[in-house]
């Protein structure tokens, strides 16, 4: 799984709540 990746597409899609949920959850782990 590439993160830097992942992270460009999701920032070309806007989708910051899911970016949060997800540094939230591996913060949590």
């Amino acid at each position: 799984m590439d993160i830097g990746q992942f992270f460009t597409a999701a920032d070309l899609l806007g989708i910051s709540p899911e970016i949060i949920l997800t540094v939230t959850a591996f913060s949590v782990l």
